[in-house]
């Protein structure tokens, strides 16, 4: 709790002293009973922050905080700061995380189970949220890797800021609900059905795990599996009717993957800090009339059931982990908040951070060089990045939009900048140099809408063009610069008070806030990011056309009776069963058959695809054909090979007609 009462050890230890920074186990003393030593933040004292990171100077210079303000800073007594350093911003992170204990007991994997979300290693023989892994039911761990720690502190230090985590965490057994919600515990009692039975208040396991010590300079995260509110593909109960759920929960109903589902349950929770819980979000995190807050949670629960553990990258934690710090930092989804600058539009591609949706989970992409390629629906980028926005692109008008000016970056950027065509459908790749940019392209779809591969020809040189560039219906799209607008001292946010558990207060604390609701925006779910493929970056994937043809240009007839074989070739990294039939196209046209072999022989299984060229579309002067799709966990992969186009096959020898 955030009182002023500190747990106290009965031993004792060295004092801590300097003038500078200091490390533990040094002694002497520290002006004493100086009021700036002791827990006094600048932001509702006197006491200077000479870097703003809401740390006093004399914090810094003593090594800790002086709790039990006897002159000194001690490691029992007291809080050790490590590592701080007069004249540097520093930030201070605790995080703990959940884990699910093995089942342990035998399964057979039933991918194909109308029950599995999407899960290769799924199991109507475990526990909801277990995996069937080696035949055994095994359970998973929230705990981010070093790396993805990594890359966070990566992208601080860049800017000079000293991001700390503390490298010990805890680990905390999910309950039966693995729901973590900012709702009190009285809250949670009141709307049993939010979180479900199981769910856990955050200010409970913080009260629990967090040393109140902290509280004056470290920001507490908890890494769990889902946040606010019930998710319903696991309530533990399969269904093929409302009626099968019903008969245990009459509040329940059967959700369309077959579970009794308590989704329903998310819209009739009260809001909590002043957001709306959504079922499946990526996470939640303080940050209450936009002065930024210390506490959050990640949840990337809803994306491992659908993929499994395995499926939670580094970058995917690390993306997650630094948006969320981001709104705790008094940013949103489209940058600063201020009386007289509005910029919390979701998707606009000229701010590139990880707190846009559009780069939150792959991180901004990145070219070799600077390059003015084309518009197109193929990502050139070639590695990827973890970064908030360092600079203020020119505000964009979606009512009058130059083509010629394209984003207006300076002209080293190395960016890849993401805007949607087609109304908001396509996700769509162009430079951020300053290069020329097809505002209103309008990339092929099929039948059912999905976009095609397509690169637009130039030149790009209309002028006042109408195009829902952000799929957000707002015409002004302002850029913004987060490093330079981090709110840092969150110890006089509006939310750094946490709830007194057990007080008469505890359930009307959380509902105190004034916030702007129309420009707040719920978090990532996972049917969202996996509906715009924002989870992991584009994949290229290598194919070939015809396979059995020996010419180095395959023979096509577009729009011509016969078949066309392509191969989709599987990757030590690239398991082709893992691929969605349904979603693949080749010239626009799905496959007519598929079956997995090993077409070119090196002992990794292929796609074997088949085409009706009759359905193929291709302009006459294409000079490659395009395979695209997506992975059962969202990914898209694209791969093309080298044709020619002709007006019919009757010249063409018979193994190149296959």
């Amino acid at each position: 709790m955030k009182g002023r009462s500190y747990r106290l050890a009965t031993f004792t230890s060295a004092a801590l002293t300097i003038a500078g920074s200091v490390a533990a186990g040094q002694s002497g003393f520290v002006r004493p009973l100086d009021p700036c030593l002791g827990p006094n933040p600048s932001c509702s004292s006197a006491c200077s922050s000479s870097s703003g990171d809401g740390l006093n100077d004399a914090w810094k210079m003593a090594g800790g905080i002086d709790l039990n303000s006897d002159g000194r800073v001690d490691a029992v007594h007291d809080l050790i700061l490590p590592d701080a350093k007069l004249g540097r911003k520093d930030i201070y992170v605790q995080y703990d995380y959940l884990y699910l204990p093995d089942q342990g007991t035998s399964c057979t994997p039933t991918p194909d189970s109308p029950l599995n979300p999407g899960n290769p290693n799924f199991s109507t023989d475990c526990a909801p949220r277990q995996e069937c892994l080696k035949n055994v039911c095994r359970g998973h761990t929230h705990a981010p890797s070093q790396k993805a720690l990594d890359l966070v502190i990566d992208a601080f230090a860049a800017q000079g800021i000293a991001l700390h985590i503390d490298h010990k965490p805890q680990a905390i057994e999910e309950r039966l609900d693995s729901v973590v919600s900012f709702a009190t515990p009285v809250q949670l009692a009141a709307f049993p059905e939010c979180a479900g039975p199981g769910g856990v208040s955050f200010y409970a396991l913080k009260d629990e795990y967090f040393d109140p010590r902290k509280m004056d300079a470290y920001h507490y995260a908890i890494f769990g599996h889902y946040s606010q509110c019930d998710e319903s593909r696991f309530t533990g109960q399969s269904c093929f009717a409302d009626s099968d759920c019903q008969a245990f929960d009459p509040s329940l109903t059967c959700s369309s993957d077959f579970r009794c589902s308590n989704a329903s349950h998310c819209g009739a929770c009260p809001a909590v800090k002043g957001i709306a819980p959504t079922s499946g979000q990526s996470g939640v995190s303080e940050n209450g009339n936009f002065q930024g807050g210390n506490d959050f949670i990640v949840s990337l629960g809803p994306f491992m059931d659908s993929g499994g553990a395995q499926s939670i990258t580094d970058t995917i934690n690390a993306g997650a982990f630094m948006h969320e710090l981001g709104h705790n930092l008094g940013l949103t989804h489209g940058g600063i908040i201020s009386s007289s600058f509005l910029s919390g539009q979701n998707y606009k591609p000229n701010y590139m951070s990880v707190m846009n949706y559009s780069y939150n989970l792959t991180g901004i992409g990145t070219t070799p060089a600077p390059e003015a390629f084309p518009t197109t629906t193929v990502d050139p980028s070639t590695s990827y990045r973890i970064d908030y926005s360092g600079r203020i692109l020119p505000t964009l008008n979606s009512l009058d939009l130059d083509e010629a000016a394209g984003i207006q970056g300076p002209p080293d950027s190395r960016d890849v900048a993401v805007f949607w065509s087609n109304s908001g459908s396509c996700k769509t790749y162009a430079p951020a140099d300053g290069s020329p940019i097809d505002w209103d392209v309008r990339p092929p779809t099929n039948q059912s809408g999905q976009c095609l591969p397509y690169s637009s020809p130039g030149p790009y040189s209309d002028v006042h063009v109408v195009a829902d560039i952000a799929a957000s219906g707002f015409s002004s799209l302002p850029g913004a610069n987060d490093w330079l607008n981090l709110k840092l001292a969150f110890q006089c946010s509006t939310d750094f008070p946490d709830p007194v558990l057990g007080s008469a207060s505890e359930s009307a604390m959380l509902q105190a806030h004034t916030v702007l609701a129309s420009i707040t925006e719920p978090e990532l779910t996972f049917e969202q990011a996996a509906k715009r493929h924002l989870i992991y970056p584009q994949r290229r994937v290598n194919i070939s056309i015809r396979p059995g043809c020996s010419e180095a240009s395959k023979p096509i007839a577009p729009g011509q009776a016969g078949p066309i074989t392509v191969a989709l070739l599987g990757e030590s990294d690239l398991d082709v069963s893992e691929v969605d039939p349904s979603s693949l196209r080749f010239g626009g046209a799905p496959p007519v058959q598929a079956l997995i072999a090993d077409v070119n022989h090196d002992n990794h299984p292929d796609l074997l695809l088949n085409f009706d060229m009759s359905g193929v579309r291709l302009q006459s002067s294409d000079d490659r054909a395009w395979l695209s799709g997506w992975l059962r966990n969202s990914q898209e992969l694209v791969g093309s090979d080298s044709v020619t186009i002709l007006s019919n096959m009757a010249l063409v020898s018979e193994d190149c007609r296959r």
